[in-house]
């Protein structure tokens, strides 16, 4: 088992593979938390009173 674990290829690709996962995690939240924002902005100005338009 020590062997596996001081593999340098197994070592790299399980570094690899929990860095992907965590990129994948923090994209995921970000994306997230801007829709999240931009939806609320997007309720408030659409249910805000519309301006008066004039056309003189």
């Amino acid at each position: 088992m020590d062997s596996l674990v001081w593999n340098p290829l197994a070592l790299f690709w399980g570094i690899m593979v929990f860095a992907s996962i965590t990129w994948y995690a923090l994209l995921l939240f970000l994306v997230g938390y801007k829709g999240g924002r931009e939806i609320v902005q997007m309720t408030k100005d659409l249910s805000a009173k519309p301006k008066e338009e004039h056309t003189h």
